[in-house]
């Protein structure tokens, strides 16, 4: 059996990624009526910094939360 060793790039996607899972996914995976609590200006600023999220293998920077999740 081969051991495969994570060079520093994989391990910093990886990092990324379980970040992503707990700051972002957590929140944006609640319910309908979590959202309907939401002004306009909300819902645009959780779109922006989730979307952020997503690209986050790709930029390595973690978005800023909207101050209002904080």
């Amino acid at each position: 059996m081969k051991i495969q060793w994570k060079n520093n790039e994989d391990q910093i996607l990886e990092n990324l990624r379980n970040q992503r899972e707990i700051e972002c996914f957590s929140i944006v995976n609640r319910g309908e009526f979590w959202y309907k609590l939401l002004n306009e200006t909300q819902k645009e600023e959780l779109r922006k910094w989730y979307l952020a999220w997503l690209d986050v293998p790709e930029t390595k920077t973690i978005p800023n939360k909207p101050e209002w999740l904080k």
